[in-house]
């Protein structure tokens, strides 16, 4: 094995491979009822892998607080650290396309990359309900290169990441690149785990409609919410601030063998 070699493994989880259904419903602190993760891998196979990884990796890596949470006990159990580390854009390559004065109804764009993850019918059924007070345009991306999806998300007043889940995934921090104002669930116990400067206008389910009416009705809202993401991607996601934390976290792995 690598380790048998003197040499130090750091394990990144990613999302579903971690996120077991049981604790994402219910765990330390939190109660989810909205959250799908039926997409997750079988909860025994997930148990069986971070036994494993916790075993034998130096260290963990995850995206947020809401993967931290678990794999945490695994890690800890064996010594191990686990380090977030914010998902990286090189934001030098998205220029914003923030919204001027539009006489067309506000475009609302969500790309159901995992329809029940995401929540997708959800976020339908709060759109069908809004256009019957009030014009609105609705855009589903999907089926699409990346780049074709990112020029579609530019033409966006309003972009809808993922209202079920409770953490913010890419499309959040690609939509506040550009200068979006960007809906997505943040579980509540996780608000004070975020920085201080969060723009995300949290909506689930239960208040989703609420919150997307306020935005379609409110430009100065979205302008200002817009400019706050931009911002916001600028200091907590952006390629040469991840990557100057990732390079930390290498050295006091290979520093300390990962304790």
């Amino acid at each position: 094995m690598i380790t048998d070699a003197g040499k130090n493994i750091i394990m990144h989880h990613r999302g579903n491979d971690v996120r077991s259904r049981a604790l994402a419903f219910k765990g330390k602190g939190y109660v989810n009822p909205y959250v799908n993760a039926e997409c997750s891998l079988p909860d025994d196979e997930i148990d069986r892998n971070l036994r494993y990884f916790a075993k034998h990796a130096s260290a963990a890596i995850v995206q947020d607080y809401e993967l931290y949470g678990y794999v945490i006990d695994y890690y800890a159990k064996e010594g191990k650290p686990v380090y977030v580390l914010p998902r990286l854009i090189d934001v030098s390559a998205v220029q914003p396309a923030f919204k001027g004065s539009s006489h067309e109804p506000p475009l609302v764009v969500h790309a159901p990359t995992q329809r029940d993850f995401k929540g997708t019918a959800w976020i339908e059924e709060a759109v069908s309900r809004l256009r019957k007070e009030m014009p609105i345009r609705f855009l589903l991306v999907e089926g699409m290169s990346h780049a074709e999806a990112l020029q579609l998300y530019r033409e966006a007043d309003i972009v809808i990441d993922q209202v079920l889940c409770g953490a913010y995934g890419n499309l959040s921090v690609e939509a506040m690149a550009l200068g979006k104002p960007v809906i997505c669930y943040i579980r509540e116990d996780l608000v004070s785990r975020y920085p201080l400067d969060l723009p995300v206008v949290s909506a689930n389910p239960d208040n989703l409609y609420d919150m997307l009416k306020m935005l379609v009705k409110d430009k100065e809202m979205r302008e200002v919410r817009a400019r706050l993401g931009r911002a916001y991607v600028e200091r907590h996601h952006s390629a040469s601030v991840v990557i100057q934390s990732l390079v930390k976290i290498y050295e006091g792995v290979w520093r300390n063998g990962g304790k």
